[in-house]
């Protein structure tokens, strides 16, 4: 495990919302671009990929917060979100 991704997930933890700001902004347009993909034209009649996005990373801040993720590095976050 790298040192400086469980300080990061440590801080995620605590709620320090500069270290949701660097999660968001690191992964964000990734998932934008992946949510186009995946939306069917009928769900993109009702629903933007940013609204998609954006419910991705309620569930998963809120989740971090509550202990329910153990994640090795930013690749397994990825995933994660890409799960989500």
């Amino acid at each position: 495990m790298h040192d400086s991704f469980q300080n990061l997930l440590a801080r995620l933890r605590s709620g320090d919302q500069a270290a949701a700001a660097s999660v968001f902004h690191e992964f964000a347009s990734r998932l934008v671009g992946l949510a186009r993909t995946r939306l069917g034209d009928r769900f993109r009649q009702k629903v933007d990929p940013e609204d998609v996005v954006q419910s991705v990373y309620k569930s998963f801040f809120w989740r971090v917060a509550d202990g329910q993720f153990e994640l090795q590095d930013s690749d397994s976050l990825w995933t994660l979100l890409t799960v989500i």
